[in-house]
């Protein structure tokens, strides 16, 4: 019996550690089998994951596919438009940079129909593109290589028919500009023209010319649109524009040339509504004719530093509006009279005041312009006579009883000093006689290198409050 126990309770050990071992297996793989799920779970998060973002990605295909398709359409619908469109009118728009846009196209091989045409054509449609405008400014400081600088002028030449604006401020040999001579007939859109030379006194040591050649003259002279024309020149020594003659459809004409030869361009322009001349000295030549009556123009600015003003002596000009004079003014009220214009604007400007002929000269001007109401009194330059004169012109300015007053209806008055008032009681002058402008005068401008008083500049400063500007500047 014992050993049969003793055999049993061996087996059922036996047992318990086969069973025990068998337990340690399936926990080990119970344990492999949780690792494995967790894997696949994480692994299935990641399907999950990139699902989601295949779907979204997918979203945003499907949004640019539609906006493809819409934007196809409206590229077939403008396509229809831009089909209706002749194709001169694209090589009109798109001629200025044809040349470069043309080969940059062709080396990245485009090949849109659409744009194939607007900067793509045959010799036809290159000519086409001739009626573009075109404004030159060709300015020259002596350069040295006078034939680079007629090939240029010779490649300009070569679009005259397309030039609109040509401006030419040279310091060099005129012969550069012979290159100009066969445009006769070619400046069929030529609007304005601005040639500025200089003098040869500038550069005694260089053989050099001031006179423009004449058969560029000629070819000027045919443009039939030309309305403005600005013949001058920076030197006070400049001996005047070459004889020329200008087209009659010039209407704002710049010029500094001799009497006689203003006189022959007025002649060839008669419709000239802006005028501005500079007398060049002659010599006290005569000039032959009479009046130059001038029935169109409206502004009209006269420069020149000779005692007697020659031009003013002939013009007539029953339109003129606006008057800018530089110099004297002795021969001023005739000229008005004569002309019969009801002046808006009167400038005086002067480089010395004997110039202007003194106090009297200038209240024989102003006596006659008794509607006048702008009125501007330029001074540049320091001059003891100036001072004398506007000491005797402001207390005529002034309104007050018992005399008649100068230029009662002045609207607006400018008055530049570039001196140092001479006494206190000269501003105290100036500023009664502004003060006694109240209700009539609206602007005043007051500029120069010198100051006003604090006193005085409070009184004009408080006539703001009565409806004046004021307008002040110092240097």
């Amino acid at each position: 019996m014992d050993l049969d126990a003793d055999a049993m309770l061996g087996a059922m050990y036996d047992e318990a550690a086969r069973l025990y071992r068998e337990s340690t297996v399936l926990k080990k793989q119970e344990k492999t089998v949780q690792l494995e799920k967790t894997r696949l779970a994480a692994q299935l998060a990641n399907i999950e994951k990139e699902e989601h973002e295949m779907k979204a990605q997918l979203a945003r295909v499907n949004r640019e596919i539609a906006v493809s398709q819409q934007r196809i359409a409206t590229f077939d619908s403008l396509s229809l438009l831009l089909a209706r469109v002749p194709v001169e009118i694209w090589r009109l728009v798109f001629s200025w940079y044809r040349e470069i846009i043309e080969r940059r196209f062709r080396r990245a091989g485009g090949a849109i129909w659409q744009l194939g045409h607007i900067f793509f054509g045959g010799p036809g449609a290159r000519k086409a593109t001739g009626i573009v405008a075109v404004d030159v400014a060709f300015h020259g400081s002596m350069l040295d290589d006078h034939k680079l600088s007629s090939a240029l002028l010779n490649i300009l030449a070569r679009h005259s028919a397309r030039w609109e604006r040509f401006e030419a401020n040279w310091e060099g040999d005129m012969i550069v500009f012979e290159a100009l001579s066969d445009i006769a007939g070619c400046l069929n859109r030529l609007r304005y023209l601005k040639l500025l030379s200089f003098s040869t006194e500038d550069y005694p040591d260089e053989d050099y010319s001031n006179t423009w050649p004449l058969a560029m003259w000629d070819a000027f002279q045919t443009a039939p649109l030309l309305e403005e024309v600005f013949l001058t020149s920076e030197d006070e020594d400049y001996s005047g524009s070459p004889v020329i003659r200008l087209p009659p459809t010039v209407k704002r004409l710049r010029i500094a040339a001799q009497p006689k030869d203003i006189v022959r361009a007025l002649h060839d322009a008669p419709d000239v509504v802006q005028l501005a001349i500079r007398e060049v000295h002659d010599g006290g030549r005569s000039v032959d004719g009479g009046f130059v009556w001038m029935n169109t123009i409206k502004q009209l600015h006269l420069e020149h530093p000779w005692p007697k003003n020659r031009m003013i002596c002939r013009l007539r000009t029953p339109a003129l509006q606006q008057l800018s004079i530089a110099g004297s003014v002795t021969e001023l009220p005739q000229f008005l009279k004569q002309s019969g214009c009801r002046l808006q604007r009167l400038t005086l400007t002067v480089e010395s005041a004997s110039d202007w002929g003194g106090a009297e000269a200038v209240l024989a001007v102003l006596r006659g312009l008794q509607q006048l109401p702008h009125l501007r009194l330029d001074c540049r330059w320091y001059d003891p006579l100036y001072q004398q004169t506007m000491e005797v012109l402001v207390p005529q300015l002034t309104v007050s009883t018992g005399r008649p007053t100068v230029c009662p209806n002045l609207v607006s008055l400018d008055v530049r000093m570039t001196w140092k008032l001479p006494h206190v009681n000269w501003e105290d002058a100036f500023c009664e006689m502004v003060e006694s402008r109240r209700g009539s005068l609206k602007i005043l401008r007051v500029e120069g290198m010198h100051a006003l008083s604090a006193a005085s500049t409070r009184r004009l400063e408080s006539l703001e409050q009565e409806g004046i500007m004021v307008i002040k500047g110092w240097s």
